[in-house]
């Protein structure tokens, strides 16, 4: 009895994979399966056709199975396709073989009217709809196809963060419908980023989508057509210089050959710029602000690994690889970013490429502790958001000075000769003066008459002399018994941070300071409160707080200069001092504080961010024009206008 048993369960099983040995092919939009899966699956459909030629579904399955394995051997498939007899089944075929044609509409609009609700006729009457400049009836099937519940949570994630990548207005190169269709759904059917034009690749060779491109977003395509993909590629946005071009990560990189060097990675796209720019900061706001990433940690839907959305969760590795590396140079902790960067990793296959990426060849050794005043250090940070604090003035010269002391008493000389002051484009009386100025005074000699240039910002050192300092302070500061703060990390700033706490506004809105939107209260103006935008002005002062009269003005109504700018000897104040009262860089704290409680955010020194080369709000040495919280300048080493702020972040409170 026990072996008829186990022989029956056996003979069940052989009969139920017998059975199930062919399986429906879903469309691309739901899964995803391996090449092989696709290959065995024509097979099996294969040898269905032949037993029973009369099939519709079985011809749809082995034509679709071909399609996606090896489509080179779907045009061999055609020709029997073209013998089958009239069905839903072989219109729906065609409509696949003729892709975005004219033809291949009509199949389409035959298959939609044999079987109302399906869900892949109506998929392709969306594509061709775009194609067509059929706005209306591109979102009437966008809505039916959404309500079949066809398409997996993760597939729409993944294009909403898509989406998410995009500047406002941006044009958004894909290729295909299996990349354009989730966004378009997303936009018609949920009203997600509609202002983000997408462009698609594969109907870039027909005059009707050309045409419906230059009616519906005013771009520019004289000229384009029968261009391949790569020339379109490139074209596209030479003729059209006043949008802003982003590119897929999914397009295929042949597509981008000619303009790789102008992409920069910053978020699940990449955006064209012939200037340098920081994408590390894009990719940080996109990441930790602005994407959905709770279906990529914890799959909470049940969804097969085959689904669409999961084949493409890899490409999250590009901008979190480079983020993590950012973060490693700033000697910055990220467990949710780690978290998710080693279980992609491990579940895609590409755990040892991670590591490879990441491997630091020399882990930083933590500065040996010395005492230090916590409460005096603490008190110069001022609140900015959260857990960022930035520090009140600029770093000094005393603090730097102590720093250096530091370095030489530890005999860490190869650090030394790194951080310390480099006055090699000084000469004669200049370099005398310079001495002078960054030489380090015995306490016993100051006196509130002569402090000296003590409390005078530090300048004339390397970017790297300002990230050591900060990782210094870091060091010093954590390894301390008493402190108000379990564990923080001093760096640099990104841009977007140094900018908004330039701004100075508790109240903003976003970390995007053209995005911020300011209200000025009746009681700082004496009136009724008033609003404007920042993106609205090209120059902007802090003291706009007081008066917004005062936003791109530099002197007050005195005639007296609210900062230390590169200006005339003119005497314009009644006080009878020349321009701004200093030949170069002033004590710091010299002039009015933000409302968040900063010091002369702009003139005075342009202020090192995070992002090497580049420096904030003007300086003694640039005009006021120059020197506003919008103004970045560039620099290539040590120099007299250059200094830095340091920003706190804390980690374990």
């Amino acid at each position: 009895m026990k072996k008829s048993f186990i022989l029956y369960l056996l003979l069940s099983a052989f009969s139920r994979f017998a059975l199930g040995a062919a399986e429906e092919v879903p469309s691309r939009l739901s899964e995803r399966k391996d090449q092989s899966w696709y290959s065995s699956q024509a097979a099996e459909w294969k040898a269905i056709v032949d037993q029973h030629p009369g099939n519709n579904k079985a011809w749809l399955n082995y034509y679709l199975a071909t399609r996606y394995a090896n489509k080179a051997s779907e045009e061999t498939l055609y020709s029997q396709i073209k013998s089958m007899a009239e069905s839903f089944e072989k219109e729906l075929i065609l409509a696949f073989h003729f892709e975005q044609t004219d033809e291949g509409y009509v199949h389409t609009q035959k298959a939609n009217e044999l079987r109302k609700n399906n869900f892949m006729a109506q998929v392709l009457m969306m594509a061709h709809a775009e194609r067509l400049g059929l706005e209306n009836q591109r979102k009437a099937y966008a809505m039916k196809v959404m309500s079949q519940q066809r398409i997996y949570q993760s597939l729409l994630s993944y294009n909403y963060n898509v989406l998410m990548s995009i500047e406002p207005n941006g044009v958004l190169l894909v290729d295909g419908d299996n990349t354009s269709i989730p966004l378009w759904l997303l936009q018609d059917a949920m009203d997600i980023r509609t202002d983000v034009k997408v462009v698609d690749l594969n109907l870039c060779k027909d005059e009707n989508y050309l045409n419906s491109l230059s009616s519906r977003w005013q771009l520019q395509t004289e000229g384009l057509s029968g261009l391949n993909e790569s020339e379109f590629t490139q074209k596209l946005p030479d003729v059209n210089p006043e949008f802003n071009f982003f590119y897929s990560l999914t397009l295929d990189r042949q597509y981008l050959s000619e303009i790789e060097n102008q992409l920069y990675v910053v978020g699940l796209a990449s955006v064209r710029s012939e200037k340098r720019i920081n994408n590390v900061e894009e990719i940080r706001t996109n990441l930790e602000q602005k994407f959905l990433l709770d279906y990529v940690s914890v799959d909470f839907n049940g969804e097969p690994q085959t689904a669409s959305g999961r084949k493409l969760t890899p490409n999250y590795l590009v901008p979190a690889l480079l983020l993590k590396r950012y973060y490693q140079s700033q000697h910055l902790e990220s467990p949710q970013l780690d978290a998710i960067i080693e279980k992609i990793a491990r579940e895609s296959g590409r755990a040892d490429v991670v590591k490879n990426f990441l491997t630091v060849s020399e882990p930083h050794k933590p500065y040996a502790a010395i005492e230090i005043d916590t409460k005096d250090l603490e008190e110069t940070f001022k609140p900015i958001r959260g857990k960022l604090y930035a520090q009140y003035s600029e770093v000094t010269n005393k603090s730097y000075n102590d720093f250096l002391s530091y370095l030489q008493e530890h005999n860490m000389d190869n650090l030394y000769k790194k951080c310390n002051y480099d006055l090699s484009q000084y000469e004669g009386g200049g370099l005398a003066m310079m001495k002078s100025y960054h030489e380090v005074i015995d306490p016993s000699k100051m006196s509130k008459k002569k402090e000296y240039y003590t409390n005078y910002p530090v300048i004339d050192i390397s970017y790297e002399g300002a990230v050591e300092y900060c990782q210094w302070l870091t060091d010093q500061y954590n390894q301390q018994s008493i402190k108000k703060f379990k564990k923080v990390v001093f760096r640099l700033p990104t841009l977007n941070e140094w900018q908004i706490a330039a701004l100075g506004y508790k109240g903003f809105q976003s970390w995007n300071l053209n995005d911020v939107v300011v209200t000025l209260d009746s009681k700082r103006n004496k009136s009724n409160p008033q609003t404007f935008k920042v993106s609205d002005h090209d120059i902007i002062y802090p003291w706009y707080i007081y008066d917004v009269e005062f936003v791109k003005e530099a002197i007050n109504s005195k005639g007296c200069y609210l900062g230390n700018f590169k200006t005339s000897d003119e005497i314009t104040c009644p006080n009878g001092i020349h321009g701004d009262g200093f030949k170069m860089a002033a004590k710091v704290a010299r002039y009015f504080a933000n409302d968040m409680g900063l010091f002369d955010v702009v003139g005075n020194v342009a202020e090192m961010v995070s992002e090497k080369g580049k420096a904030c709000g003007g300086s003694w040495d640039d005009i006021p024009e120059k020197s506003s919280i919008k103004s970045v300048k560039n620099y290539d080493g040590p120099s007299a206008s250059i200094g830095f702020r340091v920003f706190m972040e804390v980690i374990e409170e």
